[in-house]
């Protein structure tokens, strides 16, 4: 375990996601017009994101994941809490930046065509 992350870059990899992480959030929540919940120094290697108010529901959420999944290959957590829209991305070793922005591409579309919005 530890040797193979040591080996993958261990601290400075783990930098580099949280650098990442928030150069994403932070890029999606102004191409998106979204909002980053908790400070960097709270989110580790990941971000989530809210779109309030929304009316959306579980239904909803779960056919956003999977046309994220089936337009840009996105796989990450989109769920529905009180009246908050909240998706979770999170940045790993096979991640860069660009891959964000195929997903802030993609967002509009997807939420446009799977919820009427």
């Amino acid at each position: 375990g530890a040797h193979f992350h040591d080996a993958l870059g261990g601290e400075s990899l783990m930098a580099r996601n949280r650098k990442l992480a928030a150069a994403a959030g932070d890029m999606l929540a102004e191409r998106l017009g979204l909002q980053i919940t908790a400070p960097a120094s709270m989110r580790g290697a990941m971000t989530c994101l809210t779109q309030r108010p929304s009316s959306l529901d579980a239904s909803h959420a779960a056919a956003l994941i999977h046309r994220l999944r089936e337009c840009c290959s996105a796989v990450l957590p989109v769920h529905v809490f009180e009246d908050a829209l909240c998706i979770r991305i999170s940045a790993q070793i096979y991640n860069e930046l660009a891959d964000y922005e195929v997903l802030a591409n993609a967002f509009p579309a997807a939420l446009q065509r799977e919820i009427g919005f």
